[in-house]
């Protein structure tokens, strides 16, 4: 896990649900399926390419009606634009946006608190910003980049023509920035980090000389991943860990540490999420057990160990982890070649 953050278990707002793993008439099953690396993978050259396996393995679980969901912690989509390109990738999938958890996706039980309040979005493009805000029913908001745009000051070294309007004109009279949602990493770290900064330690109000002593500004961000695979050849820095360095520079110089609300893998709410899916699709009672079959030890498979109760891990080895036997600090329930493996070991042989 990422320095100076707070678990969302720790954050009241994320876990305004209660779940058990008991019920009347709960399936006997449920499952949760990570996506990069164990339904498709990035090729270089081709694009998105499904693991051998892995259509079988979801026609199987779709037609013995097993309540499933789909969790990443990929950024810049909604989760109807994700259920949309694996519905196209696994033809008769048929998988509703409601069967998506992404790794902002919990922030919607903390979103009522601020939909009419004025709040910073984070993404790669302003026009990515207002789509995600609202996505999330979110209704006033300023992007980073038009906060960046009208106030050239704020980021000196960015050259920005005039703004169009002054300090004090149209973003301020929507008053302080109550809350920063972090959807995507901006394309301008340097920016970025710049006006969070601002804001963080201005309670809300960029610009202003006089720094709070405490922070008020509420900071909500998906995905904690350091780096990431994908279609690369060599793991490329994210999201993490430009909040990473927004959270040291920070500390460097306020001399005081950011609080931060996380909500990807392996953060405990995407997993009460997934409960809360499961449990809609089997008439409010969650299955007796939930299984969670992801290729990275440390964000699927700690992460549902974490979380206990009915979830059983289940590693396989067509992403991140290709190596024989278990992760040596994070050891799953049960290791498996692959997703067809994985299925075959919750629900049984097929006949």
């Amino acid at each position: 896990s990422l320095s100076h953050t707070h678990t969302p278990q720790s954050t009241k707002e994320l876990t305004s649900m209660s779940t058990g793993c008991e019920g009347k008439a709960a399936p006997p099953a449920g499952i949760v399926f990570d996506i990069d690396g164990v339904l498709y993978r990035h090729t270089p050259g081709l694009g998105l390419e499904a693991v051998p396996g892995a259509a079988e393995a979801l026609q199987r679980v779709r037609k013995a009606g097993i309540p499933m969901a789909v969790v990443s912690n990929s950024t810049g989509q909604t989760e109807a634009e994700k259920a949309a390109s694996l519905n196209k990738l696994f033809p008769g999938l048929s998988l509703s946006p409601d069967q998506v958890i992404l790794a902002s996706t919990p922030m919607r039980m903390v979103i009522p608190e601020y939909e009419t309040e004025h709040v910073l979005v984070v993404a790669m493009t302003s026009a990515d910003g207002y789509r995600l805000a609202a996505n999330y029913n979110l209704r006033k908001v300023t992007t980073l980049q038009d906060l960046a745009q009208h106030h050239p000051e704020l980021n000196p070294v960015k050259h920005y023509s005039a703004p169009d309007v002054g300090f004090g004109g149209i973003f301020e009279a929507k008053g302080p920035f109550k809350a920063i949602f972090v959807f995507a990493q901006p394309t301008d770290w340097g920016e970025g980090m710049q006006l969070l900064v601002d804001v963080l330690r201005s309670n809300g109000v960029p610009g202003r000389e006089n720094e709070a002593t405490s922070q008020q500004v509420k900071l909500f961000c998906g995905n904690p991943d350091l780096e990431y695979g994908a279609q690369h050849s060599v793991p490329r820095i994210t999201l993490g860990a430009f909040m990473s360095c927004v959270f040291h520079t920070m500390e460097q110089v306020t001399g005081r540490t950011v609080e931060c609300t996380f909500s990807g893998k392996p953060y405990s709410a995407v997993f009460e999420y997934a409960e809360r899916c499961l449990q809609a699709q089997a008439g409010g009672v969650l299955p007796e057990t939930v299984y969670m079959v992801g290729d990275n030890p440390l964000s699927d498979i700690q992460g549902a160990n974490a979380r206990g109760g009915c979830w059983r891990s289940v590693l396989v080895r067509t992403g991140c982890w290709q190596l024989p036997g278990n992760h040596p600090v994070h050891p799953a329930w049960h290791v498996c070649d692959d997703v067809q493996a994985a299925v075959e070991k919750a629900l049984g042989p097929s006949s």
